[in-house]
């Protein structure tokens, strides 16, 4: 493993969030960043059921705000015809649209310790090592119980928390360290976050105000949501 790291973040809680890869957990977070929509959907103001939500392609760059459509991103985009249109926020540090593609965590090689930072799906690893290209490239974790570091890669959900075979108070809230037998290995870099793909920044907003959402929705808006409004229906109209 390599040997220069940083410092690692301690598991803060116990609970069953802790079962997952913080990449899936990113980008769950992005879903229900999504369904807020919808709350404004409810209600009897008469508002029209439909909701939009902004989309920017990786591909070419082409931003659209559109109907949220069924299944998950990325969809293809109607531009370029790639399957690269994502969920967008705008970064606040460099004012670009950036798609929202899972977070940077570190990714580590167990067949040459080789280990770096990259946007992947933990749980569909591994993945080819940009060092000795050897498919061993792994999302990286670190063992609470004996400090050991090594790249996992879970085969299901239910087999990156236990063994079915062991009972259940054996069982940790983690998955099992190949060191100490123990289950308490989590991910290296458990409060992952999604970051603008231009310039790295945490610092990310909704592309559409608030305000705009619930004019969308039909609800009845204040004084100062409807100057929102005018300013943005000027801006693209």
């Amino acid at each position: 493993m390599a040997k220069k790291r940083r410092k690692s973040k301690k598991k803060a809680s116990s609970g069953a969030g802790w079962r997952r890869s913080p990449i899936t957990a990113g980008i769950a977070l992005l879903v229900i960043a999504v369904c807020l929509y919808t709350i404004f959907a409810g209600g009897s103001s008469g508002g029209r059921l439909t909701f939009n939500a902004d989309f920017v392609c990786k591909a070419c760059d082409f931003t659209v705000r559109k109907p949220i459509e069924e299944g998950q991103p990325p969809y293809n985009c109607e531009k370029c015809n790639k399957p690269e249109l994502y969920l967008a926020l705008k970064c606040e540090e460099c004012q670009k649209i950036t798609p929202t593609l899972p977070p940077k965590v570190e990714f580590s090689c167990a067949s040459c310790d080789h280990s770096e930072m990259l946007r992947l799906d933990g749980e569909l690893g591994p993945y080819p090592c940009s060092k000795c290209g050897d498919k061993a490239m792994s999302e990286t974790y670190e063992c609470l119980a004996c400090k050991a570091v090594f790249p996992y890669t879970p085969t299901s959900e239910e087999e990156m928390v236990y063994d079915k075979e062991e009972p259940m108070e054996e069982r940790g809230e983690g998955a099992l360290c190949p060191k100490c037998n123990q289950y308490e290995a989590f991910p290296f870099d458990p409060e992952a976050q999604t970051s603008c793909i231009h310039c790295d920044s945490y610092d990310l907003t909704a592309v559409t105000p608030v305000a705009v959402v619930k004019w969308e929705m039909g609800k009845e808006l204040k004084a100062s949501e409807e100057k929102i409004v005018e300013k943005w229906r000027a801006e693209n109209d």
